[in-house]
């Protein structure tokens, strides 16, 4: 029922690493608002208005347009526009169910009837469901890692320092997956009975968004926090996920840097060195031919030409198996558990029109409580920890003592980093706590 709520499961739930601020009118074509309609009556602020204020946001769902379903199941397409109100919170003001602008396609509103509304944003947080488990948690940090971790495993010598670096956050990964591939989508297994887009759908996402992902934007968090607009606190000021996020990732690319640089006195010594290179080739070499088929991976002619790409391509890797993993995993169960929060999975037909509605309107579209027990066992099994926390290693494998200065001295900031989320809980309302991304509870690897 709450807005408020509703607007910050952008900013801390989740799927948190979406939302984007609107830069310009063709953002928001596909949704019918105008321009000159009152976004905010309080203030008679105009949707051009906000924009021009940086003050406007959209989730943009059109990657689930013809995404294929379960056996007589609907999934919503949709937009959602977000507005930054008086009181600094993010608020939603328009959410329109499916892409493009036709007549049984309503733009629906917070004024809206007082049932239409709260369904119409259950419908909204089922397609954001979708987009979670597939894209953002099962596509982006288990299978897309997966790719560079094979290609480490096959080109880097156990006794490379940067296999030795990397390898703490491969731990166990290809296993889970593995497991995880074949419980999760399955014929007749999980995604089939507990989300509205099924194993068929899932892989249709997945192989959709891999043509999409660019590692130097979407897989480099400060330059996608920049990309999306909303890596200002002046834009947002109260982000939680990008807060904690960031804060770790410098961490992490401080102790890459340090480790890069021990190791490679200048960009000629990386040039010369062949498991290195070899590792880099595969990660835009074609599918067909073997490789990993990524774009946007730093380097040009299938080589690091300097220790920075070397370094951003290694943190964001990093920082992918553990920060990255936490924030779209552990929280699954308290988002999903209760069903009308952020369902998985809806029954029924989304609403097409602004007639009134009522709660059976609500409950008639909820799954069967057996398909909602299987959910929340699930959920409850992938949202508890069962590795060590960031920098604390299962498997000690790096032993150059000059290296070990580095974990050591990697292990105390995050110890201090660690400190300085806990004091920042203790001021803020129970509400606002974000307890994911605290270093000491993100484990090393992809483990779960």
């Amino acid at each position: 029922m709450s807005d408020e709520k509703f607007g910050m499961q952008r900013l801390q739930g989740v799927n948190s690493a979406i939302i984007c601020l609107v830069r310009n009118m063709d953002q928001f074509k596909n949704i019918k608002v105008d321009e000159n309609d009152v976004v905010l009556a309080s203030e008679k602020l105009t949707f051009k208005e906000a924009v021009a204020a940086n003050r406007l946001f959209i989730v943009d769902h059109r990657i689930l347009k013809d995404c294929p379903t379960s056996d007589g199941i609907i999934l919503c397409s949709p937009i959602a526009l977000f507005v930054r109100n008086e009181d600094d919170k993010i608020m939603p003001v328009a959410i329109q169910l499916f892409q493009g602008k036709t007549e049984n396609n309503p733009v629906f509103f917070p004024n809206d009837d007082e049932i239409t509304w709260p369904l119409v944003k259950m419908w909204f947080n089922n397609a954001d469901a979708q987009v979670h488990q597939s894209i953002s948690h099962l596509g982006y940090t288990h299978l897309i890692m997966e790719g560079f971790a094979v290609a480490a495993h096959r080109h880097l010598s156990t006794s490379h320092p940067i296999f030795k670096l990397l390898a703490p956050h491969f731990l166990d990964m290809m296993a889970i997956n593995k497991q995880g591939l074949n419980l999760l989508l399955g014929e007749g297994r999980v995604f089939d009975q507990v989300i509205s887009s099924g194993g068929d759908g899932s892989k249709h996402l997945i192989a959709k968004y891999k043509e999409k992902w660019e590692m130097d934007i979407k897989g480099t968090l400060p330059k996608d926090l920049e990309t999306r607009g909303v890596k200002d606190k002046h834009v947002i000021s109260c982000y939680p996920f990008r807060d904690d996020a960031l804060l770790t990732y410098d961490v992490i690319n401080q102790y890459v840097r340090d480790y890069v640089n021990l190791y490679y006195k200048d960009d000629d010594v990386l040039s010369r060195d062949g498991e290195v290179q070899a590792w880099r080739r595969d990660m835009d070499l074609s599918v067909t031919y073997g490789g990993l088929g990524v774009t946007g991976v730093p380097g040009s002619d299938g080589k690091f030409q300097t220790k920075e790409q070397l370094t951003l391509v290694l943190t964001s890797t990093i920082y992918t198996c553990n920060v990255g993993h936490a924030a779209v995993n552990f929280k699954q169960y308290d988002e999903y558990a209760f069903p009308l929060n952020y369902p998985s999975k809806l029954m029924g037909k989304p609403p097409t029109d602004k007639r009134e509605r009522h709660v059976c309107d609500i409950l008639s579209i909820l799954p069967p409580k057996s398909t909602h027990h299987k959910l929340m066992t699930v959920a409850m099994f992938l949202s508890k920890r069962s590795t060590k926390g960031l920098g604390d290693f299962e498997e000690a494998y790096i032993q150059d003592p000059n290296a070990l200065k580095l974990v050591e001295k990697f292990q105390n900031k995050l110890k201090e980093l660690s400190a300085r989320i806990e004091d920042r809980n203790s001021t803020l309302p129970e509400e606002l706590k974000y307890l994911y991304l605290d270093p000491k509870h993100i484990p090393n690897p992809i483990s779960i």
